[in-house]
């Protein structure tokens, strides 16, 4: 991470120096205005280069660490398939069996009883369906730019910061 404190001190010093070149009750220019906002402009690049330069690293990063939090999640959603797989061949063999209660070895293999609601296609109770609302603010933009007053709504400008 850079250091910001000293990129913010460079361009203070920069302004400072640049502040000294004329005399703020006359207006006079008393040293060379031109190299000192040459300096000031550079200092600042500089800082702003400093400053992309790292957030490009991090961007990089973030990158690497998604490809590879994608590449374990592909690898654990293969290994839970294999034990899926597992619990199916588990089960066949323990079927054959006759006991409700089986051991092998260290395990103690069983089954449990349970309820499970299964719906098709044309299932439809309105007692039993979830309905959520959300703004739609596509349209909402649409209608404030239009020039509609609407209650708790309105429309902002930000001024978003673009790095290319």
């Amino acid at each position: 991470m850079p250091n910001t404190y000293a990129i913010y001190n460079d361009i203070d010093a920069a302004e400072q120096l640049l502040a000294q070149t004329y005399d703020a009750e006359t207006g006079e220019i008393t040293g060379d205005y031109e190299t000192a906002e040459k300096l000031r402009q550079e200092v600042q690049a500089l800082g702003l280069e400093t400053l992309c330069k790292a957030r490009a690293n991090r961007l990089a990063l973030i990158a690497n660490i998604k490809a590879e939090e994608d590449r374990l999640k592909a690898r654990r959603q293969r290994l839970e398939n294999t034990v899926d797989s597992l619990e199916s061949d588990i089960n066949a063999v323990y079927q054959r069996g006759d006991a409700p209660v089986q051991y092998a070895g260290n395990f103690t293999i069983s089954t449990r009883k349970s309820t499970q609601v299964i719906t098709d296609g044309t299932f439809y109770d309105e007692r039993f369906i979830r309905t959520t609302t959300s703004v739609d603010k596509a349209e909402l933009k649409k209608a404030l730019t239009a020039g509609e007053q609407i209650m708790g709504a309105h429309l902002q400008t930000n001024y978003n910061l673009q790095i290319k």
